[in-house]
């Protein structure tokens, strides 16, 4: 090390010892011991107690290693000891109306992290605020006092301790042999009940290894005598603990320290586990930094998740994007799958997707389809033929679809604010990068949600102001921003200005890009198989009265382009690995053994390509669907993904993709621009989309012209 930079680092924690107070960091001590929630709701007593918690800290430095040499992990041992710390006196201090909670929370395996712990005490004390039930997680309750957290805290912290022999402890006998012969979990100490409690707070044994006549409570009750310990001990299975002989986890490629399988995900993470699956199987396991995954890539193993396993998988992984793109983990896209979630469900499916909502909409999809073609016709060259930017045209299509259904009006497009968004970024996978922001991606995600937020905000208040007016949308029914007030206006404490806004968003974020990049692969998929388009246009003509511009319920009438349509979704899925899932518990797929917390990755692009599973499947062939009424056909076709986590927008996307293609080709006549095909080239960013966006030739067929004018 040169001398400049020890004189430094030197120098600098000479500066910070010298600033230590004491005296104060007692008195702080002292304050966080006597507070409690009292008549405060939950956000304020954990905001209070965080502020002095983060005080307390910083009046007692400490100094540890940083030299990233000799891996003895000081910063990251310290810090997860003074999260539990924390984590413990914020349960200590809540009022006893949150005792079930509270007894919940400590029975988890592993102990959840303090920001978890308080998500679940807010979302707690929101069902009570409403009159729902209690957060429904089924484990054992435990009656523990302040002094007996305070043990059981001090007991799980493994900071500063030395792994040796759990029995013996002598320098050659190892923690295996030792298990093997005797039957005791690694990392046991001889006869310290203290041992057992940590290694039940951290998740190493769980309420099925000990058996019946065992209270759970003994764990944290029985003093730490040998007698005791040895009592306790007898009643435990601790064979059941051997990983080796209760574990089947899914075969995968070797890892990296730290980096996990990313590196291999590159530069297209649906191609890559693509050829991986091929050589590890249809149920892979992977490590996305520090986060377990398992990437699923056949139909069976599809189906054995998002069937059998539904209940499971219905969850999403708790992120950074989740919890601040997500108004906490509230939205319906983001929200775990309970009570909160199935509510936002039924609102969605009653008001906005059910057929009857479809219908009461059409109108709305029928004006903009119709603005559209008049835009594209006004828009002519001199001698008939325009070149069309088709991907700008659709989102606009889209993006005024949704702002009508929602608002009743227009607005100017917004590209760049609603975007797909990342559930998982860097600092998901390195939880390092988003304490210290290192690559500003919480700074950059809390401006979108500014801005998002200021924007559906606008919306609402602009609805509210109308004083109740309706606003016509398709057969004068009322928007759908509307009918989210007249529910705040019956149950305001639920329906909060933020739930209304979560409930708005996914039209905005899911509905928007995908069914534009969808419409815009199919069109370039027909201009590179004219054929193809020729059918369609004379099952248009054949079906759609002359001097009648195609309608919705036309649609059921042109069984080719829902063909056509659905055979774009297989080759070129929007979603290609859908949304990830998470799994709440134990289970097994595959046949393999998967824990709870795991990551699920539903490899859509390579079930729609298996050859085994469709005949020329790099082909483009809409034949292949004549007679498909629609489902999952045994899971080989899952681009709106399936089960409690489907997409419910899929029929409104169908319904307007079809509007929109079938009034195009009906209307104008298409040519590639150029002699070669239509560049298929794909970029993986947020969505699947074409590298290029497609640019096209159009005129309006003659039999048309009239209607256009």
């Amino acid at each position: 090390m040169f001398l400049d930079d020890a004189f430094e680092i030197w120098n600098d924690l000479r500066d910070r010892f010298s600033q230590s107070d004491s005296a104060h960091g007692y008195q702080l001590r002292q304050q966080i011991m006597n507070l409690n929630q009292g008549s405060s709701d939950v956000n304020s007593y954990f905001t209070n107690l965080r502020v002095l918690w983060d005080e307390f800290c910083h009046s007692q430095p400490v100094a540890w290693c940083t030299c990233n040499t000799c891996h003895c992990d000081s910063a990251r041992r310290w810090h997860s000891h003074q999260e539990k710390e924390c984590t413990m006196q914020f349960l200590i201090g809540l009022s006893p109306n949150f005792s079930h909670i509270r007894s919940t929370i400590l029975s988890m395996i592993p102990m959840p992290t303090l920001s978890k712990v308080f998500s679940m005490v807010l979302q707690e004390e929101r069902q009570r605020n409403i009159g729902g039930p209690p957060s429904s997680v089924v484990s054992p309750t435990i009656p523990v006092s302040s002094e007996q957290l305070f043990a059981a805290n001090a007991a799980s912290s493994s900071f500063g301790r030395e792994r040796k022999c759990s029995h013996y402890g002598k320098p050659n006998h190892t923690i295996d042999k030792c298990f093997a012969l005797h039957g005791f979990p690694p990392g046991f100490g001889r006869l310290c009940l203290g041992r057992v409690r940590e290694k039940y707070l951290e998740g190493v044994i769980k309420p099925m290894h000990i058996r019946n006549n065992l209270q759970l409570a003994d764990i944290f009750t029985k003093p730490l005598g040998a007698t005791a310990f040895h009592e306790i001990l007898s009643k435990m299975d601790f064979k059941s603990l051997n990983p080796r002989k209760h574990t089947n986890p899914p075969p995968g490629p070797a890892a990296l320290p730290m980096l996990g399988h990313l590196h291999l995900l590159k530069p297209s993470p649906h191609r890559a586990l693509q050829s991986l699956s091929k050589k590890h199987g249809a149920v892979m396991q992977l490590y996305l930094g520090r986060l377990p995954a398992i990437v699923v890539s056949s139909p069976s193993a599809a189906e054995d998740c998002l069937a059998r396993n539904d209940a499971v998988f219905a969850n999403r992984p708790d992120s950074l994007a989740t919890r601040i793109l997500g108004y906490g983990s509230t939205t319906i896209g983001f929200a775990p799958y309970g009570d909160h979630w199935r509510t936002l469900r039924r609102v969605t499916a009653a008001h906005l997707f059910s057929p009857a909502s479809l219908h009461q909409t059409a109108g709305a999809r029928r004006g903009e389809v119709r603005f559209m073609l008049g835009n594209i016709w006004r828009e002519m060259d001199c001698d008939g033929w325009r070149r069309v930017e088709m991907r700008s045209v659709f989102f606009e299509l889209v993006y005024n679809v949704a702002m009508v259904t929602i608002a009743g009006r227009r607005g100017p497009v917004m590209d760049d604010m609603f975007g797909p968004s990342k559930i998982l970024d860097a600092c998901d996978y390195f939880p390092l990068l988003g304490w210290i922001d290192l690559l500003g991606i919480r700074r950059k995600m809390e401006a979108l949600n500014s801005e998002r937020d200021r924007f559906l905000q606008g919306l609402i208040d602009e609805v509210r102001c109308r004083n109740g007016d309706r606003v016509s949308v398709g057969g004068g029914e009322r928007n759908y921003v509307d009918v989210l007030l007249s529910l705040q206006r019956s149950e305001p404490e639920y329906y909060t200005d933020e739930i209304l806004k979560g409930l708005i968003m996914p039209m905005f974020t899911a509905g928007t890009h995908t069914v534009a990049l969808t419409m815009e692969w199919a069109m370039s998929l027909l201009l590179n198989h004219p054929d193809e388009l020729e059918k369609e246009r004379n099952e248009i003509d054949e079906h759609v009265a002359p001097g009648k511009l195609l309608d919705e319920s036309d649609l059921q009438n042109l069984p080719y382009l829902r063909c056509i349509i659905n055979e774009t979704l297989r080759m070129y899925p929007v979603g290609p690995l859908l949304v990830p899932h998470c799994s709440s518990e134990d289970c097994n797929v595959g046949g393999y053994d998967i824990p709870g917390g795991t990551i699920l990755l539903v490899n859509v692009w390579a079930i729609q390509r298996d050859p085994d599973v469709w005949e020329d499947a790099e082909m483009f062939n809409p034949e292949r669907f004549r007679g498909f009424e629609g489902g999952y056909d045994g899971f080989r076709f899952v681009p709106f993904g399936a089960g409690r986590r489907a997409c419910p927008g899929a029929g409104m996307a169908m319904r307007l993709m079809g509007l929109a293609l079938g009034s195009l080709i009906q209307c104008f006549d298409w040519e590639r621009e150029g002699c070669g095909l239509v560049d298929m080239e794909q970029v993986f960013g947020l969505a699947l989309s074409k590298a290029k966006p497609l640019q096209a030739l159009c005129r309006p067929r003659s039999s048309i012209v009239s209607m256009l004018s």
